[in-house]
C-alpha cells in the first residue's frame, strides 16, 4: 500500500537569476512564464554558477558530532581557504560517501559571499519577497541519477554550458565528487 504524497504548495517555480527567465511546473506540467507574482503557496527555487561560489574538498573528524557539523566545517573553511573573517559567507557542503576514510568525514564546501547572494538575486527577489531554495548548479545533475535518466555505476563527466557560466562535474557511483567553473 503506497501513501499519497501531499504538497502545502500549488506550484513550482524556478528562477534564472542570471537571465531573467521564469519555469513554472503544476502538476507535471513546465511552462515559461513572463513575470511572477508573490504567493505563499508557491515553492521558488534557483540556482548560482559555479563561477560564483569558492569550492573545495575538507575533511572533518568522526568524532564531530552532527549537531556541531556546520559549525566545525564553516570554521575548517575559513581556516583552510583563507577567507576573510570579516567577511558573512554562506557555507553549504555535502557529504562524499565514496572516498572511504577511517577517521574522517569528507565533504565538498561551496561558499559564496552573503552579499553576492544579495546582488545577484536582488532584482528577482523584490517581485516575490523570498527563494525557498537555492543550490550550486553542480549539484542540479544529481537529479539525473534520483530520475535513473543515468545509469548509476560508473564515473561520470559533465561539461556544463550556459551562457554566462561553463565548468565540468564529476559523479562516481551517483555521488558528486568535484566540480571546477572554466573559462570560455
Amino acid at each position: 500500500m503506497s501513501k499519497k504524497v501531499e504538497y502545502s504548495f500549488s506550484s513550482i517555480i524556478s528562477i534564472d537569476p542570471y537571465m531573467g527567465s521564469y519555469l513554472s511546473n503544476t502538476s507535471s506540467f513546465i511552462s515559461d512564464l513572463k513575470s511572477i507574482q508573490f504567493s505563499k503557496d508557491q515553492y521558488i527555487i534557483s540556482y548560482l554558477n559555479s563561477k560564483n561560489f569558492i569550492n573545495s574538498q575538507i575533511s572533518i573528524s568522526k568524532n564531530i558530532l552532527d549537531d556541531d557539523l556546520h559549525d566545525a566545517i564553516a570554521n575548517k573553511v575559513y581556516d583552510e581557504l583563507a577567507l576573510d573573517q570579516t567577511i558573512a559567507y554562506q557555507i553549504e557542503f555535502t557529504e562524499i560517501f565514496n572516498l572511504p576514510d577511517e577517521y574522517n568525514r569528507n565533504f565538498y564546501v561551496f561558499a559564496i559571499e552573503s552579499l553576492k547572494i544579495r546582488e545577484i538575486f536582488k532584482k528577482r527577489v523584490g517581485k516575490i519577497k523570498y527563494i525557498d531554495f537555492i543550490i550550486p548548479s553542480p549539484l542540479l545533475l544529481k537529479s539525473l541519477y534520483i530520475k535513473d535518466i543515468v545509469e548509476s555505476d560508473g564515473v561520470h563527466c559533465y561539461i556544463y554550458f550556459q551562457k554566462n557560466d561553463a565548468s565540468v562535474t564529476i559523479y562516481n557511483k551517483k555521488e558528486f565528487l568535484y566540480t571546477k567553473s572554466i573559462n570560455y
